[in-house]
């Protein structure tokens, strides 16, 4: 049985007395199941199985029917007029600046005007045209992509006649024109309608069940009064910068403007405008010539926006229930879960406790802002070396790519090779659920089973929560504990942790690859994220020269290493390596011998830790971090066990290389560091430097030298004993 069933919350994050809004939609349309559970563990596949379940509780109806709901994508700007109408002359023109990135086989719409009564486009052989009661004017000759051209478009209501004027433009920066300037002109008699505009989208048309869309960059539209004549087009080409004014223009809107918000600015009449599914914005523009690198030193080379018939940032289906979370839930992962398996939607939600009531000392802080990353990423194509180790679930992959309206990860690209820059979670997200692919969140899953196990109390706390709250989330508890790919990481969070451990917190980092990417939350819209891959990094794709800074908080993208923040200097460790060959496990060093470290051991026979586990066989692997004090390590750091000795397929982080390495030359760097260090304040950092690590915790119904080691360092982190500083007595 195929999947059919889909759905999504308003958010992942939530607190007693907190109203949840759950959307369904089904290719099959029926009545349903729901039910709502609580969670304690995601793997029903590893061995042994973590995955368990309970019911939550809540008060919810048994069967909800499902309704099909189209997800349209394609990001464009609208601009509602419909309350003060742009009144249209006789004789009307439209500018704008455009930059078509690929030539994709169907019609892409620059712009239309009254819900696509007019629509000024290009179409499947490259050709711009003007569209209009079915009736079509092209241009005799394609458009060259990726370069930069001025359109103008004259419509005279009077005669019925359109005039196409365009010009391609130098290199970028240049403000020599390729050529003069080329004209179509035929007769379009449904512009005798064309009175005045109440709507208007730019890289879009209008009609929402058949919407074209536009992949590229627009610039600069504005509406004139009459023609424009050949010298005055040449000064708006001229233009240094934010919108298109000449004295007989009646609108100008300026996409530099408003940069890191929804709003769209109309210069003269006030007729603003708002983006629609995230288009990407703080993105160079006609002027940008590599004199300026942050949008906000030299706003007019910046003032494009660029679109994508892919960008998918909000489903905008109708609520289908709204749920209220009782005041008497205590904090933990839940789930409503709608259909049957393998039919079934999962919703994965985190209950958080009250603000500032803690009821436990310690505290699992879920990495969203990963799960975000990852959402919907298609493993088969992007990592297909990842296939068999990470356990994919048939099922929920082939739903997936069936659906690719849903838009897929941070690590797939769009279909002008340029990489997915946001993700939300206003969309179905078919892989942050239980019993799929054995990564992230699944995996995550198998920490909250082994907390059950030991019968430890646990607050639930996440990654967005963390950004908008900073250190004060924090602050209740003594101990927190990351989740296993803890990689995508804003400025506001790293602040919180690091003034947890400066107040004496103690920090289990349970995974590998974490504190690595910088990224941004939309300001105003919760579950909306941006990253920038600047720099060199291992990643899926290479953010473009000159669009490095974030569009939402204006900081610089790319590694946190890169920005004098390494994990190292953190956490003790940093990413050092990745391969999905199977893995390998600790040895316990020199150094773990160090009476600091004996609690670590205490009741651990041998020096081999984790030779056993699902993810890879062993308790090093997938992702693994190295201790390094050129990174950032304290010098008192002790490395109390390492892995070492993985296969050809464990390859060397690619940002960590100067020259390229010769193949078959063993690698004393590939390798994961378990590490522990004291902080001044009498807290303390303990590090697995693995992904793999949460894997190996179930290994023999929990009694192993992974859970063994885990539970002796949480056990002494949980002792409000100061630990004492290195060389200082407290």
């Amino acid at each position: 049985m195929e999947r059919s069933v889909a759905g999504y919350l308003d958010r992942w994050s939530a607190r007693p007395g907190d109203d949840l809004q759950v959307y369904v939609s089904s290719d099959t349309p029926g009545s349903y199941p729901i039910r709502v559970v609580r969670l304690f563990g995601c793997d029903s596949r590893c061995d042994p199985p973590t995955y368990a379940e309970e019911p939550a509780g809540f008060n919810c109806a048994k069967v909800l029917y499902v309704a099909r709901h189209p997800t349209i994508p394609g990001s464009y700007v609208k601009v509602d007029c419909s309350r003060q109408p742009l009144a249209v002359p006789e004789r009307v023109t439209l500018t704008l600046f455009l930059h078509a990135s690929v030539l994709l086989p169907h019609d892409a719409i620059i712009a239309s005007l009254n819900a696509d009564a007019v629509v000024v486009g290009i179409d499947s052989g490259g050709h711009l045209f003007v569209e209009g009661g079915g009736v079509r004017i092209s241009a005799p000759s394609a458009l060259l992509p990726q370069r930069w051209m001025f359109l103008a478009c004259t419509i005279d209501r009077s005669g019925g006649t359109t005039l196409l004027c365009w010009k391609t433009l130098g290199g970028r920066g240049s403000d020599e024109s390729e050529g003069g300037w080329l004209t179509q002109s035929s007769a379009l008699p449904s512009t005798s309608s064309l009175t005045e505009i109440n709507s208007l989208h730019f890289g879009a048309g209008a009609n929402a069940e058949a919407r074209r869309g536009f992949t590229g960059k627009l610039e600069a539209p504005a509406i004139h009064a009459g023609s424009v004549a050949e010298s005055d087009l040449g000064r708006l080409i001229a233009e240094t910068g934010g919108a298109s004014i000449l004295p007989t223009t009646i609108a100008a809107w300026d996409f530099g403007r408003d940069i890191g918000t929804e709003s769209v600015s109309e210069c003269i009449a006030g007729r603003h405008g708002e983006t629609v599914q995230q288009p990407l914005r703080s993105v160079t523009g006609r002027l940008w010539d590599g004199s300026a690198f942050d949008w906000k030193h030299a706003p007019a080379h910046y003032g494009a926006i660029r679109f994508h018939v892919d960008d998918m940032a909000d489903a905008g289906w109708p609520a289908a229930l709204r749920l209220k979370i009782p005041e008497s839930v205590p904090s933990g992962l839940y789930a409503v879960r709608v259909g049957t398996a393998p039919d079934w939607a999962w919703m994965p939600f985190y209950v958080l406790p009250q603000k500032g009531a803690a009821t436990s000392d310690v505290a699992f802080l879920a990495p969203t802002a990963s799960y975000l990353a990852y959402a919907n990423v298609i493993v088969p194509t992007v990592m297909p070396e990842h296939v068999a180790q990470m356990n994919l679930d048939g099922p929920t992959d082939r739903f997936l790519l069936s659906h690719p309206e849903f838009g897929y990860s941070l690590y797939e690209t769009h279909p002008d090779g340029a990489g997915k820059a946001v993700s939300t979670w206003h969309r179905p997200i078919v892989n942050a659920a239980p019993c799929t692919v054995n990564w992230g969140f699944t995996a995550d899953g198998d920490i909250i089973a082994w907390l059950k196990a030991i019968g430890q109390p646990v607050d639930m706390l996440t990654d967005d929560v963390l950004d908008r709250e900073g250190e004060a989330l924090l602050a209740p508890y003594r101990v927190v504990i990351t989740g296993t790919h803890p990689e995508y990481w804003s400025l506001p969070m790293i602040k919180a942790v690091r003034g947890f451990l400066d107040r004496g917190g103690r920090l289990i980092y349970m995974g590998g690859n974490g504190f690595y990417w910088r990224v941004a939350f939309h300001p105003t819209l919760p579950g909306v994220m941006e990253v920038r891959r600047a720099d060199d990094s291992t990643r899926g794709w290479r953010t473009e020269s000159g669009e490095y800074f974030n569009s939402f908080d204006g900081g610089m993208g790319g590694l946190w290493r890169h920005q004098g923040l390494p994990p190292q200097r953190l956490v003790g460790v940093g990413f050092a390596a990745q391969g999905f060959g199977g893995g390998r496990p600790y040895e316990r060093t020199d150094a773990g011998h160090d009476p600091r470290a004996a609690f670590i051991f205490d009741g651990i026979e041998g020096d081999i830790i984790g030779d056993f586990g699902s993810h890879g066989g062993a308790a090093a692997g997938e992702e693994i971090d190295r201790a390094d004090a050129a990174l950032g390590t304290p010098a008192h750091a002790l490395v109390v066990a390492s892995a070492r000795g993985f296969n050809e397929a464990m390859l060397r982080a690619k940002e960590e290389l100067l020259m390229t390495v010769p193949p078959g030359i063993a690698d004393p760097d590939v390798r994961a560091d378990m590490t522990f260090f004291e902080t001044p304040a009498g807290g303390a950092v303990f590090s697995t430097g693995s992904i793999s690590w949460s894997g190996s915790l179930a290994h023999n119904g929990y009694a192993n030298s992974v859970a063994g080691v885990t539970g002796n360092v949480l056990q002494r982190f949980l002792d409000p004993r100061p630990f004492p500083y290195p060389g200082r007595t407290l």
